[in-house]
């Protein structure tokens, strides 16, 4: 019955956008924030996350160069990777830098996004979305 409250008490502390930075948040290194109306994944500081289309037929980021620079990467350092479980892993890029990844999808964040709540990067060219929790 604990586990179980344990569960419910989780999921609504998810839905609410806490924080959840300790050990036991599972998905660390994010958190969730309301945006456009539906719960999605952020990074820490409450930034959107997005995924991109091309990188499904891909294994790993086809986000490079450029692109990059308008949609930085979730990197990661080796104390966070430690802490990566559930639907959160991470691949190596071409820099040899360690990027995110939800379900199997490399993340990122797009840089007109200011503050919490921007999900500016949503529908780009119909190939970058927002990531829903799932």
């Amino acid at each position: 019955m604990k586990v179980f409250l344990f569960i419910i008490s989780l999921c609504v502390s998810l839905k609410a956008g806490a924080s959840l930075e300790s050990l036991d948040n599972p998905i660390y290194p994010l958190k969730t924030s309301v945006v456009k109306s539906q719960v999605v994944l952020t990074i820490l500081s409450g930034l959107s996350i997005y995924v991109f289309d091309p990188d499904l037929v891909s294994r790993g980021s086809t986000c490079n160069g450029k692109c990059a620079e308008v949609w930085p990467p979730v990197l990661l350092g080796d104390d966070e990777i430690e802490r990566l479980r559930g639907p959160l892993s991470f691949i190596e890029r071409q820099s040899g830098t360690k990027q995110l990844t939800y379900n199997g999808r490399p993340v990122y964040t797009y840089f007109r996004d200011r503050v919490e709540g921007d999900g500016i990067g949503d529908g780009i060219g119909r190939v970058w979305h927002l990531v829903p929790l799932q």
